[in-house]
């Protein structure tokens, strides 16, 4: 786990990603972060639009199917 503070700046307020973590999701400036909020809190990803998609629609899946998953898990 990893703790990030978050500044105030002109127009809007940041964060700054560690070295490691841009590496790790192959980040680089400019590029953007996709944001998918989930049941525990948010997914912060680097992925493309076709795979953003694809994590978007799993989410839904497994919202819709919560009690059912809880049920094979005991």
């Amino acid at each position: 786990m990893y703790k990030l503070t978050v500044t105030r700046g002109n127009k809007a307020n940041t964060t700054v990603l560690p070295e490691f973590m841009l590496d790790h999701l192959n980040l680089k400036e400019g590029d953007t972060i996709t944001i998918i909020p989930t049941a525990n809190g948010y997914l912060l990803t680097s992925n493309s639009e076709e795979v953003e998609e694809q994590i978007k629609l799993g989410l839904e899946f497994m919202n819709d199917y919560n009690e059912t998953f809880q049920e094979l898990a005991e």
